[in-house]
């Protein structure tokens, strides 16, 4: 799942993040993006204390700190 998760995000952290900080500036399209992270990324806080440490709980844990920026 963690795997799958990271795999159906388009944006990079660095991507969504600056979006993030603008809402009301990306076009319509962007925006539809960003909500699709947040959707996608729904479960992470969850997951995240599942998983042994590794690579990918790290980048789990940068995509669900992002989240918080998306709310």
């Amino acid at each position: 799942m963690a795997s799958e998760t990271l795999a159906a995000l388009d944006l990079s952290p660095s991507q969504a993040s600056a979006l993030a900080g603008r809402w009301r500036d990306p076009a319509i399209e962007q925006i539809r993006e960003l909500r699709r992270h947040k959707n996608l990324t729904a479960h992470l806080d969850r997951l995240v204390n599942h998983l042994e440490p590794s690579p990918t709980r790290d980048q789990l844990l940068i995509r669900a700190e992002l989240r918080r920026l998306l709310s």
